[in-house]
């Protein structure tokens, strides 16, 4: 969908412009009340300039429109505005300060930035001790809130926390980076005020800062992902409700007698080192992806874990049952995946809902959600290996990096796809020393394999990189293999568990009544679309027309929300429409829009009833 950011943009240069004057008219009165207010609006005003920029192409045929409207602050203005907002910059910090209300006033206009959209931004307190200055933020219209408590954690009223339509408690940076990275909404900005003073908490700026950034990135990239993928995944959950009746969740797993977990992943040096395990393969949990699986038969070895997690098409699919075959022991699979891998050659089938990508259903089927959520299968794997109980840790053939141009081992490439484009690549640390070539999407998994080794490691597992090629990972002990096949105690043959039964009939009842509550909602929503479509399609709008619309609009909206199959399905336009508002520029073509909203719920209804009808015949073979 085309928005016209042009015209928005014009409108937004003229707001403040008038917001500008207004500053400036109650300055000289010495209002400082007023003077706050439209400072705190141009924050929201150049917020929202600001997302007008971005795509535009300066060689546009709106080129001169653009330039015409770019926003260009009186310099004195901007100064004053400054000297305003900072008239505490100079005081020295005290903590007590920030239980006074009017030093938390100029404590926020100090420290906020110039662009600040009060709606989806977020600040981050360090430390808070006092409910001060988060009443004077909720006062301002502040409606995201993180609280990172590195010292006690103070409790917070429900009436303070429902002032704010976010408010995370958090205990590390690590579970902020944690945080951002799933989080479901696009996240612009990030604010940390330090309430104890830099000098007293033993968190750097310059790390908080990383770890803000990263976390922004690497949500950028999942909102990237969830725009091409959420859809499918929506679809795929639905469709394979049937087969999750029909096996059991990983939850109902142990691991026995060994507490090693050798993670396989497909890399170019998984070549060199590979048919070592051969022979302490009794003694160890082998864990793989599906591409690794013809590269350990092929030397003898059979995966006692083999995971999928990605909604992958039918050609991957296809490829994968020619070349391995023989059932896997074990098939790992998250409920979003290619309904085809519930057919796929396994002698068990278990099925996960990962934390990230629910839609509800996990209640149903009171199953809860196991955490392996990642966007890497081998680190799916990691963590599988982690949260069941295994203590000892090894990677093999995670290189991370390109070998001889390549990126898989011979027998990985189950797609075909083994291009490796060399202007895209960049240069890390070696495994051996020296650089290596990656690409930018390798050198985040690097990242998040460092992070999540450091929290395992700190838990006590032993962590241990034997690729013995590729990249260098932080947190990891880089030996080579035998060294640690080497020390492998023999505690009898390895073996897996299952501790749960099926309650079938149960479970049928439950996710037949989730796909009526669903299919309801979808109703509801197409409904209320419907009525918005029909107005807006009039050749003339009157003001009770446009009443009307804005009213379906809001109980459209307000329905998807509560829903979480709907939330899901609608990710990709509504992040094409940028922040959907009422204001008719921010959305664009609204009759595109809602026309998609109609094919969408189409799309979701046909999936349903055609797992209705499955559901059905199931429970009609209780009766």
């Amino acid at each position: 969908m085309k928005l016209d950011k042009i015209e928005l943009n014009g409108k937004l240069h003229q707001e403040l412009i008038e917001v500008d004057e207004l500053i400036t008219k109650y300055a000289i009165a010495e209002d400082d009340k007023l003077t706050r207010d439209y400072i705190d609006q141009r924050r929201q005003l150049f917020a929202e300039y600001e997302q007008t920029l971005i795509g535009l192409v300066s060689s546009s045929p709106e080129d001169n429109r653009l330039h015409e409207n770019l926003y260009r602050p009186d310099p004195e203005l901007g100064e004053f505005v400054d000297l305003w907002c900072g008239q505490i910059r100079n005081l020295e910090f005290r903590p007590i300060y920030l239980t006074d209300a009017q030093y938390c006033q100029r404590f926020v206009d100090c420290y906020l930035p110039k662009s600040w959209n009060w709606e989806t931004d977020f600040v981050m307190l360090i430390n808070p001790f006092d409910e001060t200055l988060l009443l004077e933020l909720a006062g301002r219209g502040q409606k995201k809130i993180i609280i990172l408590a590195t010292t006690t954690l103070k409790t917070f009223s429900e009436d303070l926390r429902g002032q704010f339509t976010e408010f995370w408690e958090i205990s590390s940076l690590y579970e902020l980076g944690q945080a951002l990275w799933n989080y479901p909404l696009k996240v612009n900005n990030i604010c940390h005020f330090d309430c104890l003073g830099q000098s007293q908490v033993d968190i750097d700026s310059e790390t908080i800062h990383k770890i803000v950034n990263d976390g922004i990135y690497v949500r950028q990239l999942n909102l990237n992902t969830i725009g091409k993928h959420a859809m499918k995944w929506v679809t795929n959950t639905i469709r394979n409700i049937p087969s999750l009746l029909d096996h059991k969740n990983i939850k109902s797993v142990s691991l026995l007698n060994s507490k090693t977990g050798v993670i396989v992943s497909p890399g170019p040096s998984l070549e060199k080192n590979i048919h070592l395990l051969k022979e302490s393969a009794e003694s160890l949990f082998i864990i793989c992806p599906v591409r690794s699986v013809p590269i350990l038969r092929a030397n003898g070895l059979e995966p006692d874990f083999v995971f999928q997690l990605d909604a992958i098409g039918d050609g991957f699919l296809e490829n994968a049952k020619k070349f391995i075959g023989a059932p896997v022991k074990n098939l790992v699979l998250d409920v979003t995946v290619n309904p085809g891998f519930f057919d796929f050659p396994a002698e068990k089938k278990y099925w996960y809902f990962s934390e990230g990508k629910t839609l509800g259903l996990e209640e149903c089927l009171d199953t809860g959600i196991v955490g392996l959520g990642a966007t890497s299968v081998s680190i799916t794997c990691l963590k599988f290996a982690y949260s069941f109980g295994l203590t000892k840790l090894v990677l093999l053939g995670q290189d991370l990096a390109f070998s001889e141009g390549k990126a898989y081992c011979d027998g990985g490439e189950l797609d075909f796809n083994t291009h490796v484009d060399g202007d895209s690549q960049i240069l890390v640390d070696g495994y051996y020393g020296g650089k290596v070539a990656t690409s930018a999407g390798y050198e985040f998994f690097i990242e998040q394999f460092s992070q999540i080794a450091q929290v395992m490691s700190d838990a006590g597992c032993e962590m241990f990189n034997c690729t013995e090629g590729g990249a260098f990972i932080d947190n990891f002990q880089h030996v080579p293999l035998s060294h640690v096949l080497n020390d492998i105690p023999v505690e009898g043959m390895k073996t897996v568990n299952e501790n749960i039964e099926l309650t079938l009939i149960d479970d049928l009842r439950n996710v037949a009544k989730f796909c009526k509550g669903s299919k309801e909602q979808i109703l509801k929503v197409d409904n209320f679309a419907r009525r918005a479509l029909d107005i807006e399609k009039k050749e003339a709008l009157s003001a009770d027309d446009v009443k009307n619309r804005d009213k379906y609009l809001r109980k459209m909206i307000k329905v998807s929300d509560r829903g979480k199959i709907l939330w899901w399905a609608f990710q990709d336009i509504i992040m094409n429409t940028q922040q959907l508002t009422f204001r008719k520029e921010t959305i664009g073509d609204l009759n595109s829009f809602l026309e998609e909203i109609l094919e969408i719920n189409g799309l979701l209804l046909e999936n349903i009833n055609q797992t209705e009808r499955a559901l059905i015949t199931e429970l009609d073979g209780f009766k």
